[in-house]
């Protein structure tokens, strides 16, 4: 069982000792049940790769887990790629203080999931990427991100031009 519970600790995300201990058990439990662990071919090797199964699957059903009640914003947002915002494609120097008033709002929106997905989709990722490394619904990233929004949409008003309104023409050499 130690060898087993031991063989959790090289999973990407943490577990506790009582959970690898618990999900060892387990493993061996339903290998030995199943009737497919021949002592002769290497049994560890196989309840080992079932518990990671188990540790796998327990840390998806953990993942979706909604926190209730009042915690800082690091245990509600999933760390990101390495890349800064200024960094992305798609943002050039020209545009410069309209991103950093894009990225000021988004920082004041006070749902940590809307930020988190404005924050990602404003550094270049899209739907799908999102939805993988957060662990939500695409349906949710898309709700998420027409809410966010619409929120910045508010709070860079005078940044917007107002709907059916004509760009201001030039006139002789202006551009």
């Amino acid at each position: 069982m130690q060898k087993v519970a031991g063989a959790l600790g090289s999973l990407p995300f943490h577990i506790s000792d009582d959970e690898r201990r618990e999900i060892a058990g387990f493993a061996i439990s339903e290998g030995l049940r199943s009737g497919l662990v021949d002592p002769s071919r290497q049994p560890i090797a196989y309840f080992k790769k079932t518990a990671q199964r188990l540790a796998i699957e327990h840390h998806k059903k953990k993942s979706k887990e909604i926190l209730v009640g009042d915690y800082p914003d690091e245990c509600l947002s999933v760390a990101s790629s390495e890349k800064e915002p200024q960094d992305s494609p798609g943002r050039h120097q020209e545009d410069a203080e309209l991103w950093e008033a894009l990225d000021e709002a988004i920082n004041r929106l006070t749902r940590p999931r809307e930020r988190d997905i404005l924050r990602r989709q404003s550094i270049g990722q899209d739907d799908d990427t999102i939805a993988e490394e957060t662990g939500r619904t695409k349906n949710a990233i898309y709700q998420g991100r027409n809410h966010g929004v619409e929120s910045v949409q508010a709070q860079l008003r005078h940044y917007i031009r107002p709907e059916r309104m004509e760009p201001r023409r030039t006139s002789g050499g202006e551009q």
